[in-house]
């Protein structure tokens, strides 16, 4: 009898490890082959914001590692990038469905309670460094922070601000600014970056900060005036901006844009998804189009990613008393 039971739990291991070895085998076949058809990226913002402007310059530079396919831009917008992560933990964690990530996802999970947060995928690469600056029209009565300052105390409540998304970067370092300065302002959240510095350039708000592929036109035509990076350091595509902190406000805010997919995905597709988007980041094309935004190209990994991403929702509760 102790025989048979024997021989029954062998031929049962024997039957798990081979049903494990097939299933291996199809993950890395299927890997191989991959992809097999187009591949669908998911914006969370608007079409021409920085997020779907991202996407579609990493589609051209994916085409060759595609077999053929393409790059699909899909937009699920709304909830400060809420709606675009329900969509996404809902597919098949085949690759064939992504998402554009940035410092929205953890800061709109903190802010926003949402009922899924960043921390529910994995992440499978950064692609760009996308640095943000404070921005205001030329014929403003302020040109530098300590005159944007100055203005405001004087005048409580009267300065307006704007900034693309409730939960954004841009938001978070708006009210940092409050606090480190002792001042109050106004503010007003926009749908994206291109709406909020429509309504700076129609005078609907007095400040913006925002990314510098939205104002390099008016900077160069002497439009507008650039008073500080939110960056911990100047910014190499404005090395003349100083930072913050060299006004002594703790301020410093790294928006690093990435790719993330269902946390169901296998190892060998994010595998294969990242040594694909590694290859375009490093495509001359990608990284000419990066710097003409005003951005860096520049491949994190998947892990060191998420860890930004852990660390911006940190500092966020952190500072924000969350």
């Amino acid at each position: 009898m102790m025989k048979v039971r024997i021989m029954v739990i062998l031929l049962t291991l024997i039957a798990v490890l081979a049903a494990y070895g097939a299933g291996q085998q199809q993950a890395a076949g299927a890997a191989a082959d991959f992809p097999a058809r187009n591949i669908t990226a998911i914006n969370h913002s608007a079409a021409g914001s920085a997020t779907d402007i991202m996407l579609r310059s990493l589609g051209m530079a994916l085409a060759p590692h595609m077999n053929g396919h393409s790059l699909v831009i899909e937009v699920r917008s709304g909830a400060s990038g809420g709606t675009a992560m329900s969509y996404l933990r809902g597919q098949r964690g085949d690759g064939y469905t992504l998402m554009g990530t940035t410092t929205t996802h953890p800061l709109s999970t903190v802010f926003n309670n949402l009922p899924v947060g960043y921390d529910q995928f994995r992440y499978v690469a950064g692609i760009m460094f996308d640095p943000e600056f404070m921005v205001v029209l030329s014929s403003k009565p302020y040109r530098t922070i300590p005159e944007l300052v100055a203005y405001m105390r004087a005048n409580p409540g009267q300065v307006i601000f704007g900034f693309a998304q409730a939960a954004s970067s841009e938001s978070l370092a708006t009210y940092l600014f409050f606090e480190e300065a002792g001042v109050e302002g106004r503010t007003i959240a926009f749908q994206n970056r291109p709406e909020a510095y429509t309504a700076l350039l129609g005078g609907h708000i007095d400040v913006i900060i925002t990314g510098f592929r939205d104002f390099d036109a008016q900077l160069e035509a002497g439009e507008v005036n650039v008073l500080a990076t939110i960056l911990s350091q100047r910014a190499e595509v404005l090395p003349n901006v100083p930072s913050f902190q060299e006004f002594g406000y703790n301020i410093g805010l790294e928006k690093i844009r990435g790719i993330a997919v269902p946390i169901d995905t296998p190892d060998e597709i994010v595998e294969r998804l990242a040594e694909m988007i590694r290859k375009a980041v490093e495509d001359p094309g990608y990284i000419q189009r990066t710097r003409d935004d005003g951005a860096e190209a520049r491949f994190v990994p998947g892990h060191l990613l998420r860890e930004n991403y852990d660390n911006v929702a940190k500092y966020a509760r952190e500072r924000m008393g969350l």
